[in-house]
């Protein structure tokens, strides 16, 4: 898990943010967006059990927080602002397989893009975080 600085080109006609796929950890299977999210939703808050995942603050800003468990056991925890337009914070997040995510804090008019490595299945999605912590530690 970590932050990505997709590269930013500015001028005067605006900004160009380009995602080259083969730089990409995995080749994304799948695209969706989250847009309207209501003030004070929180979106997210799960994890993947094989899939892998690219967060990006397409417009606006929101919270995100991870938290992953090493090989020893032992927590990691992360968490970043990410912000589509101030070029000092980071826009994209990448979440290995069983990474427990919340997205939060969402500015007014945000875009939330995700790339995932793999099609929707619902057998891959872990909702609580009893069953989250149990699969990590029996890694």
């Amino acid at each position: 898990m970590r932050s990505i600085a997709f590269p930013r080109f500015r001028n005067a006609e605006g900004f160009l943010v380009p995602v080259e796929f083969s730089v990409l950890p995995f080749e994304p299977k799948r695209l969706f967006y989250i847009k309207n999210v209501p003030y004070g939703a929180v979106r997210g808050n799960h994890a993947h059990k094989e899939g892998h995942q690219i967060i990006i603050s397409v417009v606006g800003e929101f919270l995100l927080q991870a938290e992953q468990y090493s090989n020893c056991g032992s927590p990691e925890y992360y968490e970043t602002l990410l912000n589509a337009s101030d070029e000092r914070i980071q826009n994209a997040f990448y979440a290995p397989p069983k990474t427990w995510l919340v997205l939060s804090a969402f500015s007014e008019g945000s875009v939330c893009l995700v790339l995932s490595s793999h099609t929707y299945d619902p057998e891959d999605y872990i909702n609580e975080r009893s069953e989250f912590k149990r699969l990590c530690h029996s890694v």
